[in-house]
């Protein structure tokens, strides 16, 4: 039931059939409620929501990687604040719905760009051992031995995450990680964000993320 103490210079509160009556800054609102109401819970919804719940679980992992909340940032803003948006809006944009659960299309997830030239990794996985090489001697813009590998492997499935913290240097051409000491499945599919950042950590280079399937 609605009150009101003065429907023109009063307060009016409460409902009245599918009106809200609300005050507003001193001011009186009228709302209509619908009188029908979607399902919010719809299989696609539910496989959405999940996808998001689980994206911003890991945005909140990868920003805290070195160089990583830098290369999604942008300038003019809080940059802990962007770099977190646009990791997220990275990973939404590049949502998979042909699959259940849904997950990321690795390659199309956008971490920002960089001004290193972007190096062409190889990643395999061979009885839980997964072996990152690259070619050191590839002539990319900007690029210098002294760059440093930034590293992180995920496991979208399990919400299992490494981030790699041996400093590898552009020049050592490859890095081989036990998946074992870090996953409880070693077989499964996993993703590698992996990119070069210069050493004085102002510049990084434009790699979009590696997909390995499952073996």
């Amino acid at each position: 039931m609605a009150i009101s103490q003065n429907p023109i210079t009063g307060r009016m509160r409460q409902k009245m059939s599918n009106v809200v009556f609300s005050t507003v800054f001193s001011q009186n609102v009228v709302r209509s409620k619908p009188l029908t109401v979607r399902n919010p819970r719809t299989t696609g919804q539910v496989n959405h929501r999940d996808y998001f719940t689980k994206v911003v679980q890991l945005c909140k992992i990868l920003k805290k990687v070195e160089g990583v909340a830098k290369r999604s940032s942008r300038t003019g803003r809080n940059p802990k604040m962007s770099a977190y948006s646009y990791l997220i809006k990275g990973f939404m944009n590049a949502e998979d719905r042909t699959t259940t659960p849904y997950k990321p299309i690795w390659p199309n997830v956008d971490l920002g760009p960089g001004e290193i030239g972007p190096v062409e990794f190889t990643a395999t996985n061979a009885m839980g051992d997964l072996n990152i090489t690259w070619d050191p001697m590839y002539p990319a813009i900007n690029a210098k031995n002294t760059d440093v590998l930034v590293m992180a492997i995920i496991d979208f499935a399990t919400m299992e995450w490494y981030i790699d913290h041996t400093s590898m240097a552009r020049s050592g051409g490859a890095l081989t990680i036990s998946l074992d000491t870090y996953f409880t499945n070693t077989e499964t599919a996993k993703a590698v964000i992996a990119f070069f950042i210069s050493a004085d950590k102002t510049k990084w280079s434009t790699e979009a993320p590696l997909f390995i399937p499952g073996v």
